[in-house]
């Protein structure tokens, strides 16, 4: 039985996945010198190691989201594609399978929101 609550809430978290990666990247790839020789922060430790660390934590939590969905996709679209109505066939179709949000559907087939709720 698919979990569509869980479903959603996957799809919400991954913009902030892929987000947190991004600046992981950003954070990993930094090199800036220190001109006065001073320390900088408190930490002992290597700050290219420590942002290699951090990037490959937000990669691996990214993926596990992204196998999570995917594994939920391919068991729904199968139950989708039984639907009746050709229009919930594809509101669910781009809500679940596309990952479109409410406001996307409603305009892409020319919908209000709350009929979308419907």
């Amino acid at each position: 039985m698919i979990n569509l609550r869980r479903m959603r809430f996957l799809m919400n978290r991954l913009p902030m996945a892929r987000f947190k990666v991004e600046r992981a990247m950003s954070k990993a790839t930094k090199c800036t010198a220190t001109l006065t020789g001073m320390p900088r922060g408190g930490g002992t430790g290597n700050q290219v190691e420590t942002g290699a660390e951090l990037l490959d934590a937000a990669k691996a939590a990214y993926n596990a989201i992204q196998d999570e969905l995917a594994a939920m996709r391919e068991e729904l679209s199968p139950i989708i594609s039984q639907l009746e109505r050709p229009l919930e066939r594809t509101v669910m179709h781009m809500r679940y399978i596309e990952g479109r949000s409410v406001r996307e559907i409603a305009y892409g087939i020319a919908y209000s929101e709350p009929h979308i709720f419907e």
